[in-house]
């Protein structure tokens, strides 16, 4: 089936979440390819929006979303993705919190992208103005004592422990600084990271300055601890280990990951994120093969318009374990395009990102052709 196809089927089986009338009124309002035109950003918005407040039901969701306005269209692909795959795979066994976890998680992981902080090489993590602690077990305060002690109740949510994230993020100013270099200046430390802080930390003061407007799912501040494994997983969804292949300076990154206590994510480490953190797997697969962001036309650039996206990049499913993704067809269907040199050179490197989930996460790639690959979930 083309992309398209697989984000309609998600949207046909949302009938059994739990959103609020707004979001059903604004996802149905028309079809899905014209939902997700480029000129239609603004009713992404609206609907990330009232699909947040499904669950949150508080103002906190509006200073999340609506800097992030370039990524809305982004977010509800990502969103719509991350369901039809899980709908064929299942990696997020039918939990309780499910759907508001993936919901928070989907809308919100690409914070961090516009904040300030991010922009910055010099970034402090301890100093960006946050009074409630993401990265800590240890909380004194009346309505987040649920969260004491998580990472070790909810231990498989924790593939990174907190000095890990801690000390990713200043790896992070030495792999954009050293590394990466100008050519990528908007982003100078760890986007999700500093996302995650903020983002948990706009919730946190939010509880306290409006109790009355708060309405939990349960009266056990399950929201609340939605809201901490959603940061968690934000925080974590761009760790990646070292890798050797193509990479001349893979020697100086090991050097620093070592310097950092970070060794299980050296070229030779055997780490992988676990499939029991089933949250994080999918935000990893889905955030990884979800192309939107990298070929979408804007303001600035030329490049591809959504329609031509979702049109032409095939996904298809095998044994309820397996999806082929093939971009072929959108080769060919780009290759008049004044940028087509550079749209192979980002579909080879797409290709190239999605086969290397192998070495850090527990999918199973193989590179079928030029432009397709089989990706198996191991559930």
């Amino acid at each position: 089936m083309k992309l398209i196809d697989l984000l309609e089927e998600a949207r046909n089986s949302t009938a059994n979440l739990a959103l609020q009338y707004d979001a059903y009124n604004l996802l149905y309002s028309k079809n899905i390819k014209d939902f997700l035109n480029d000129n239609n950003k603004d009713e992404c918005v609206k609907f990330m929006l009232s699909a947040m407040e499904s669950y949150v039901k508080n103002d906190i969701s509006k200073d999340i979303i609506i800097p992030n306005k370039e990524r809305a269209n982004h977010c509800v692909i990502t969103w719509l993705l991350g369901i039809g795959i899980n709908n064929r795979l299942n990696i997020l066994k039918k939990r309780r919190l499910s759907d508001a976890l993936w919901t928070q998680t989907a809308a919100i992981h690409d914070y961090g992208y516009f904040s300030e902080y991010t922009k910055h090489n010099d970034t402090i993590l301890s100093k960006i103005g946050t009074k409630y602690d993401l990265l800590t077990d240890k909380y004194n305060d009346d309505l987040l004592l649920c969260l004491n002690d998580m990472s070790v109740k909810k231990n498989e949510l924790f593939s990174y422990n907190y000095f890990e994230i801690k000390q990713y993020f200043e790896y992070s100013k030495f792999l954009h600084r050293e590394i990466i270099g100008e050519d990528y200046s908007h982003e100078m430390c760890d986007h999700g990271i500093i996302g995650a802080c903020l983002i948990f930390d706009k919730y946190c003061r939010q509880i306290y300055k409006e109790k009355k407007n708060i309405i939990p799912i349960t009266p056990d501040n399950d929201i609340t601890k939605v809201q901490k494994i959603a940061a968690i997983t934000i925080a974590s969804h761009n760790i990646f280990k070292n890798s050797k292949k193509d990479n001349p300076t893979w020697k100086k990154q090991n050097k620093k990951l070592k310097m950092l206590g970070l060794d299980k994510l050296m070229t030779n480490s055997k780490y992988k994120i676990a499939k029991d953190n089933e949250l994080l797997s999918l935000l990893s697969l889905v955030d990884t093969i979800e192309c939107y962001k990298k070929f979408r036309r804007d303001e600035t650039r030329s490049m591809v318009n959504t329609n031509t996206i979702l049109d032409t990049i095939d996904i298809s499913f095998s044994n309820k374990k397996e999806i082929i993704f093939d971009m072929s067809e959108f080769v060919k269907k780009t290759n008049r395009n004044e940028n087509k040199d550079e749209i192979i050179e980002k579909t080879t490197s797409h290709i190239k990102s999605i086969c290397n989930m192998k070495d850090w996460t527990s999918f199973k790639t193989k590179q079928i052709s030029d432009y397709c690959v089989k990706i198996r979930w191991i559930s």
